[in-house]
């Protein structure tokens, strides 16, 4: 079963995975569906962790990960912000591929896709897909600056916890 649901049972757990590396230092650096694998229980693993490094230790600057599922900082190709933000980001990119069946972005090679990362906003979800009349509430209260980017991605993990009415596989 591939139900939406189901898919945000699996990121949950797979979330809390990342969550539990996050906090001994661990980035991934390339989170995606094909390196997280559900078992027959359906328990999440994380796998291929060849690309993860230990936060706070020097690292080679370079584009590293899979360009559909990297955050904007790993695609400029510098290692030094690169944390856990851009496995989350990555998490995110997962449900938006989920929900609408497209990447966040694509493109004719590496440059122009590497460009749309950094610089561009994905197409807003239902302009790919139906979906529910849903809104995204602004947060006033908000002392940060929320980027379009990051209300399209909060945006799509609402949207997924209000068609599973908040609920989840496995919770």
């Amino acid at each position: 079963e591939r139900s939406l649901k189901r898919v945000v049972g699996v990121l949950q757990k797979v979330a809390e995975t990342v969550a539990y590396a996050h906090e001994r230092g661990v980035i991934h650096r390339d989170l995606k569906p094909s390196n997280v694998m559900v078992g027959s229980f359906g328990e999440a693993y994380v796998l291929d962790c060849g690309l993860a490094v230990v936060q706070g230790r020097r690292e080679r600057s370079g584009v590293v990960g899979t360009i559909a599922y990297m955050a904007p900082e790993q695609a400029q190709g510098s290692s030094e912000h690169v944390g856990p933000r851009a496995d989350v980001y990555s998490l995110a990119a997962i449900l938006y591929r989920s929900v609408t069946g497209h990447p966040s972005f694509t493109g004719k090679d590496v440059p122009s896709m590497l460009y749309d990362v950094v610089y561009r906003v994905p197409t807003q979800p239902s302009v790919l897909t139906a979906l529910p009349d849903f809104t995204f509430p602004a947060r006033r209260d908000s002392k940060f600056s929320v980027s379009l980017r990051q209300r399209r991605m909060a945006e799509m993990w609402e949207l997924a916890l209000a068609r599973t009415g908040g609920q989840t596989d496995g919770r």
